[in-house]
């Protein structure tokens, strides 16, 4: 017995509300209501009554699938509909023209209070420390402190106690993370231990960039702070190269540039997998992702679009799109990303050379490796 034109719309629509059965079920229940629908269309004879059916069950599909994935939640029972949840970070455009995605900080509940940071970015020196903590505070569930406190890195500053250090953090909700960022904490050699005895599961960052270019800025920093004061720094040859023409070990900025004698103390204290590392030169070119990743290990909510990022043409990097009552600026001040001074080919050749198998040992104490042969200074 076949099912009229007027008939069959109404039996279709009957199966088509959604209930309490199909929310548990997920996408076990789409199956069954499809194969249903399917096999009435083939009872029916009538051509205009399967053209209808067929139209109802295009529709109809779609507004259970949607309501399936919002009404699971995500849990398992989802998996092959709500996937596109987990996908993966696209790649950045470098396009002026973004939207600015609303990350805004607002909370319903107990009062603010300071709070002593549940992770700290400890390193390292011109590798892209404030650019990330910038980025990050762009979280609704993170809250950094702007001010490097040198907390643990300073005998004076670490003599007045934890409460003075929980004074200095900004007020944060329960639900936030607070972030602190010292880059000096990493070739300290107190640094480590200290923050073990304030908080052992502390979460830590650390920033890295390809030493030689990491060395290149820090020069080009000093120069600049030198320049101010009317000041002029001997050359860089002069600095990193001893008188015998060999790299300088007791140059402070070639030191810094030795990963692996400072990972080595932190190591001493902290489990590998309580140490994030960022790529500071994929920071440069692609910050959605690295950011992303952060957010990951944090273990906050992915709030921060890739389309907040943008790419000024000017600067020369990619800066954040400002928001309404942001307190953070588009981008970094004029400091920051200034440009390195011409270095002899032969310079950086003896340079590479010297850190290749300093860099090595860091890669096998962190089991993880970069390609900072290739990079041009």
């Amino acid at each position: 017995m076949s099912l009229g034109s007027d008939d069959l719309q109404t039996s279709l629509l009957q199966h088509a509300t959604p209930d309490v059965t199909l929310r548990r079920s997920g996408s076990c229940a789409v199956a069954e209501w499809i194969t249903s629908v399917k096999a009435r269309l083939r009872s029916s004879k009538n051509l205009r009554s399967k053209l209808i059916a067929l139209v109802i069950l295009v529709v109809v599909t779609v507004i259970l699938i949607m309501y399936t994935c919002l009404s699971c939640g995500g849990g398992t029972q989802c998996a092959g509909i709500c996937s596109f949840s987990s996908l993966k970070p696209m790649k950045l455009k470098a396009d002026d023209e973004v939207t600015c995605n609303s990350t805004e900080k607002a909370f319903i509940g107990k009062n603010p209070a300071k709070r002593l940071p549940q992770a700290i970015i400890f390193g390292v020196r011109k590798a892209g420390t404030r650019a990330l903590l910038e980025f990050l505070g762009l979280h609704p569930d993170i809250v950094v402190n702007v001010v490097e406190q040198h907390f643990f890195s300073n005998d004076v500053n670490y003599s007045k106690g934890l409460e003075y250090y929980r004074e200095q953090m900004p007020a944060s909700y329960e639900q936030q993370i607070t972030i602190e960022k010292t880059p000096k904490y990493f070739i300290d050699i107190m640094a480590p231990e200290r923050i073990y005895r304030m908080n052992h599961s502390v979460k830590l960052i650390l920033i890295l960039r390809d030493p030689v270019v990491r060395l290149f800025s820090d020069y080009a920093q000093l120069v600049a702070k030198n320049k101010e004061n009317n000041i002029t720094y001997p050359p860089l040859e002069e600095m990193v190269l001893d008188e015998n023409g060999e790299v300088n070990l007791d140059y402070k900025l070639v030191q810094v540039s030795v990963y692996y004698k400072h990972i080595i103390h932190w190591l001493e204290f902290f489990d590998l997998h309580q140490i994030h590392i960022v790529d500071g030169d994929k920071l440069i070119i692609d910050p959605y992702y690295e950011i992303y990743e952060a957010e990951k290990f944090l273990g906050v909510g992915h709030k921060i679009q890739r389309d907040i990022f943008f790419f000024n043409k000017t600067k020369g990097f990619y800066c954040v799109r400002q928001c309404t009552s942001s307190t953070s600026p588009p981008c970094l001040g004029e400091t920051k990303g200034r440009q390195h001074p011409p270095v002899d080919k032969k310079l950086v050749e003896k340079l590479r050379t010297f850190f290749e198998d300093k860099n090595e040992k860091f890669f096998q104490l962190i089991h993880r490796s970069f390609n900072w042969t290739t990079l041009i200074v």
